[in-house]
């Protein structure tokens, strides 16, 4: 609601003039009313001074001189069919914005590119709150007016001039800029995180807090090139690097992109910008696991504990990626249970074999707890590996046994 009152500013207060000739009345006669012309030209001078140094403190006594002669005018005893130089003054605080942002705004924006466009467009947003605010403190007492009228109130002009006469305008410009800063930073150079933040903040702020403009302007683009971005890194990394090496890269930038998040993007973006990152990172997910010198397999033979680890909690990141992750390592627990019940089968006895079976399975039993996370998944899939290689190769009576050798070591 608040946002739709504050959308309608800029129509309703343009549209003003053209409403009856009452107002037009008011106006012209307000133009030529000695009061009115000693204010405004005292407001002038203020608002240049205020202009070029927003943040200068204002001279108490000038500050209310400026609001006495606003109110004096609103308070003259005239009368224009219903209209009294309210409805000029009103207009007067928008036609001075205006004024502003052409002269003075818009021309500053469209000589600079890239980050100083960006520090440019922070430093005149928040100029521009400070000067609304000021401004409004001298017109308050037309807010009477407005309320009485239902019309926008001074803030929410303020706001709705930047949006159409700057921001709107500019939206594409800064989008893009915002979108190579965030290249920058993933390609590891260094990036101002204040001023992606600062700028990042004005497609919310200068709605007054609605996300519709920052969704449909800026992160929907930005979560398009983040796609693209990993899913080319993806392509080349799955070719290059073995599995610990791109483990390690999807591993870091998905640090890098929590902190991005944490650091300067709106919080209502996290869950949506991870799920696309993980989403190319891992579309070679099976084919991570599977390669041949350095997939899980691998990993688990050579005992890369470090690695099986970063295994877990990067696969824990997609649906169904435990499942892969514990798929394949219930095949390398069959494999390497089939092998040595065959091989003791032909040299040894059954004492040595439940030696080896219990071995495998502590030794295996390691792997789940601190590498697994001690995870159900994988102790079942553990459970069954050893016990479908006993079925398979033994008889009954040893398999049975020996499962039941392998559930008291499980619990």
């Amino acid at each position: 609601m608040m946002n739709e009152r504050a959308n309608r500013a800029l129509e309703i207060a343009r549209n003003w003039e053209r409403d009856t000739e009452c107002r037009l009345t008011a106006m012209k006669a307000m133009e030529s009313f000695p009061r009115w012309i000693d204010v405004e030209g005292r407001i002038k001078d203020y608002f240049r001074r205020l202009v070029e140094n927003p943040r200068a403190q204002t001279i108490p006594e000038e500050y209310m001189g400026l609001y006495t002669g606003v109110y004096l005018t609103c308070a003259e005893k005239v009368n224009f069919g219903g209209y009294d130089y309210s409805d000029p003054i009103y207009l007067k605080f928008r036609d001075i914005l205006e004024e502003y942002l052409t002269t003075s705004v818009l021309p500053s924006l469209r000589e600079k590119e890239d980050e100083i466009f960006l520090m440019e467009l922070a430093n005149r947003w928040a100029d521009h709150r400070i000067i609304v605010r000021k401004l409004t403190g001298i017109f308050s007492y037309v807010e009477r007016y407005v309320i009485r009228h239902d019309l926008p109130l001074l803030a929410d002009i303020g706001l709705a001039c930047f949006r159409h006469m700057i921001f709107y305008k500019f939206y594409s410009k800064t989008k893009h800029a915002l979108t190579s800063q965030i290249r920058k930073e993933r390609e590891g150079e260094e990036v101002d995180k204040t001023l992606l933040k600062n700028a990042i903040n004005i497609f919310v702020e200068v709605c007054k807090g609605d996300l519709n403009l920052y969704r449909n302007f800026f992160e929907n683009d930005m979560m398009e090139a983040s796609s693209a971005y990993y899913s080319e890194k993806a392509s080349k990394w799955i070719v290059e690097l073995s599995c610990p090496e791109y483990m390690l890269k999807a591993e870091a930038c998905l640090v890098m992109e929590r902190n991005i998040i944490s650091q300067y993007l709106h919080s209502s973006s996290g869950p949506k910008l991870v799920e696309r990152v993980v989403r190319e990172l891992m579309a070679y997910a099976t084919q991570l696991l599977e390669k041949e010198y350095s997939g899980c397999h691998k990993l688990l033979k050579d005992d890369k504990k470090y690695n099986l680890a970063m295994m877990y909690r990067l696969y824990n990141e997609i649906p169904n990626g435990l499942e892969l992750v514990a798929d394949s390592f219930k095949r390398y627990i069959a494999a390497e249970c089939g092998d040595m019940v065959k091989s003791t089968i032909a040299h040894g006895s059954s004492q040595v074999l439940e030696k080896k079976i219990a071995e495998l399975c502590c030794q295996n039993m390691v792997v789940v707890k601190y590498c697994f996370e001690n995870n159900a998944m994988f102790r079942e899939a553990l459970r069954e590996a050893l016990e479908t290689s006993c079925n398979k190769f033994l008889d009954e009576t040893l398999s049975i046994h020996l499962q039941t050798v392998i559930v008291k070591i499980l619990k």
